[in-house]
């Protein structure tokens, strides 16, 4: 655990009322597969110094994401009230739409998780090739899960749409 009681201190005296944990590889402040014995132990170093826990971030894409229940449930029992899922690559063979399709049954197994527990999962967009980047993909994914389990952690810099002319390439920014 890359987390210490007097870096929470640290981040407290600064004026942070709370954390966002990395609970991934390589360099999560938990590690996934230890997310049971460590969750706890940075989650009450936080609380000792007066900050919150409400989400953390993981590399979860779905229940078979290694450890993927074990942290979802670990912490909804601590608390925790978001967590923000790893990054989801487009299938070249598959095409835009067939790797939509193939994502949604992993969304909807995730939602119906979250809701067992009482956790919220998002995904972050991020401009680039990735799904996600395009608007369009987070609606397509989740537009019949309900959102009160899984949803999107909006990145506005990254909420792009690529305009696309001879001389250059611009962006336009949705200003949400």
């Amino acid at each position: 655990m890359l987390f210490r009681s007097d870096t929470a201190a640290l981040v407290k005296a600064a004026g942070y009322d709370g954390l966002d944990y990395t609970v991934r590889v390589p360099q999560g402040h938990v590690l996934p597969e230890r997310v049971e014995e460590d969750l706890p132990k940075a989650i009450d170093a936080a609380r000792a110094a007066g900050l919150k826990v409400e989400m953390i971030t993981t590399e979860i894409n779905g229940l078979k994401t290694p450890h993927a229940e074990k942290i979802v449930r670990t912490a909804a029992k601590l608390g925790v009230k978001y967590y923000r899922l790893g990054f989801f690559n487009y299938d070249l063979q598959l095409g835009v739409k067939g790797t939509l399709d193939s994502l949604k049954p992993q969304l909807r197994d995730l939602a119906a998780l979250n809701q067992s527990v009482g956790i919220h999962g998002a995904i972050q967009n991020h401009a680039g090739p990735r799904v996600g980047g395009p608007m369009w993909d987070l609606y397509e994914l989740l537009r019949d899960i309900d959102p009160r389990w899984l949803g999107v952690q909006l990145d506005r810099k990254s909420t792009r749409l690529k305009l696309q002319s001879h001389v250059r390439i611009s962006y336009a920014v949705f200003c949400l």
